[in-house]
């Protein structure tokens, strides 16, 4: 999707490999379970990984949401229209 952006759109997308989108996710995860496991109550610590853990998730959902527009303008560029 990358190639093919840049080649038609002169778009890119934001550099995230997939190896870090599981890391981001998992991370994300793990801080919203220490969270609740902890009834909201968190050391400053736990409280600064998951505002850590949040930011870099938006990153991952500011990628995932990028993907599907440029599929979106790709088929707007072609012309590709599905009823």
């Amino acid at each position: 999707l990358s190639y093919v952006s840049r080649e038609f759109l002169k778009e890119d997308k934001h550099p995230i490999k997939p190896d870090e989108q599981f890391k981001i996710f998992r991370e994300y995860r793990n801080a919203l379970q220490q969270l609740n496991n902890q009834n909201g109550q968190l050391t400053m610590e736990q409280s600064e990984q998951l505002i850590s853990a949040k930011n870099e998730y938006r990153k991952l959902v500011k990628y995932c949401i990028q993907d599907a527009e440029l599929v979106m303008k790709l088929f707007e560029f072609h012309n590709i229209y599905f009823n």
